[in-house]
């Protein structure tokens, strides 16, 4: 893993629109993830150890596409390390 690892915010002052998860994930991937991956990326153990950064709205999990690639490369990165 990285020896320094830093994921932009989740800063909910911003322009950028909260998006639920697996509609981000299924856009920049393909493929849709089952809902108990997306609560292990978020609220588990994450994935490689690195958690993504969310909030549980309309009682679904929300980021931003922004967050989302920057957690994916970190977990690109820290798989690849």
């Amino acid at each position: 893993m990285p020896a320094t690892l830093s994921l932009p915010d989740l800063d909910l002052t911003s322009d950028e629109p909260l998006e639920p998860v697996a509609d981000i994930a299924e856009r920049e991937t393909g493929v849709r993830p089952h809902p108990t991956t997306i609560v292990r990326w978020c609220a588990g153990r994450g994935a490689a150890g690195i958690k993504l950064p969310s909030i549980v709205a309309t009682r679904r999990r929300m980021t931003k596409r922004s967050v989302y690639r920057a957690w994916l490369q970190a977990v690109n990165d820290a798989r690849n390390s």
